[in-house]
């Protein structure tokens, strides 16, 4: 059965508690003189807490970790308007042929250029699925199987800082969560391999908002039976940095979602007959990625970011 332990902050991890027997398994014995000669860590501006955990992983010196508690694509309020980015730099009408005849969302400050599709279709989503589409990633955060960390590196000033590198990692824990269904802040994460990190570089902090990308990335999916990693094309990140240790940072993710793949992954789990349904209503929708045949193969896509602090383990290669 799975250990059930994640370690909460850099105390747990600097007593080298382990995550999970699963986890444990996978790492190399250590022998009494390497448990000898393990140094301590330093973690942002803290004392050094003790010896690095266990098997030679180690916290990045300096880093801020920050992990996603919260999902959702439901960003549109009404019709036409919704939050997310201006993907393509320009702004699309109805006909547009750039974007396959697509017009683009306008946020609710007035911003034009939006380019959510996902936003503007996901009500037929919630018609088949119900409220249990959104229940389903939440679950799928809890359970430790939609993990996503987002690592800050070479910080000077978490407020204005115009040169911090962002690494954007599959997390593999089995978390804990506080009443309301949201991880615990100060958690300790391992990296799951299963997914290539991605590496943001020239990230920007302007105000305590950081901006990253753009830069492919990928969002592991694991519900209705899906066991994949979506890949998405030019992904940017936007997140508020500012608040309270162990507060809740909110933002953005965007970018183009491949559709074709992504209907063929649907297409093989347990939710077929769904896929099937909305598979030539989806297609019709694609508004970038466009090839030179005039298909747009790419639908753009803006999501709700929730974040929460934490500490993520690494192992020498």
């Amino acid at each position: 059965m799975r250990k059930k332990c994640i370690g909460i902050g850099v105390f747990v991890a600097a007593l080298g508690l382990g995550c999970g027997e699963d986890i444990a398994e996978t790492l190399p014995e250590q022998t009494p003189a390497q448990e000898d000669e393990r140094e301590t860590v330093r973690t942002g501006e803290e004392e050094e807490l003790g010896p690095l955990i266990q098997n030679e992983g180690f916290v990045e010196p300096g880093a801020y970790t920050f992990v996603m508690t919260g999902f959702s694509f439901d960003m549109m309020t009404e019709s036409g308007v919704a939050e997310g980015f201006d993907l393509d730099e320009r702004i699309s009408e109805d006909g547009d042929e750039e974007t396959c005849g697509h017009a683009d969302q306008v946020t609710p400050d007035g911003v034009e250029g939006i380019d959510n599709m996902v936003s503007s279709i996901f009500w037929i989503f919630k018609d088949l699925y119900g409220p249990q589409i959104n229940e389903l990633l939440s679950n799928a955060i809890q359970e430790g199987r939609l993990l996503i960390v987002l690592e800050l590196l070479e910080v000077d000033d978490l407020q204005n800082d115009d040169n911090v590198v962002a690494r954007w990692y599959r997390g593999s824990a089995v978390p804990q969560v506080d009443f309301t269904g949201r991880l615990l802040p100060s958690q300790t994460y391992y990296i799951d391999p299963d997914m290539e990190p991605s590496v943001f570089e020239n990230v920007q902090i302007l105000d305590g908002v950081l901006e990253a990308g753009p830069v492919d990335c990928g969002v592991p999916l694991e519900i209705f039976d899906a066991d994949t990693v979506i890949q998405i094309r030019d992904c940017r990140i936007r997140l508020d940095l500012n608040g309270d240790p162990g507060s809740s940072r909110v933002g953005m993710l965007g970018g183009a979602v491949e559709v074709y793949p992504l209907l063929d992954e649907l297409l093989q789990t347990g939710a077929a007959s769904e896929a099937k349904t909305v598979a030539p209503f989806v297609e019709q929708q694609a508004d970038l990625l466009k090839d030179e045949d005039g298909i747009c193969r790419g639908m753009s896509v803006g999501a709700y970011l929730e974040m929460v602090e934490g500490y993520l383990v690494h192992y020498p290669e």
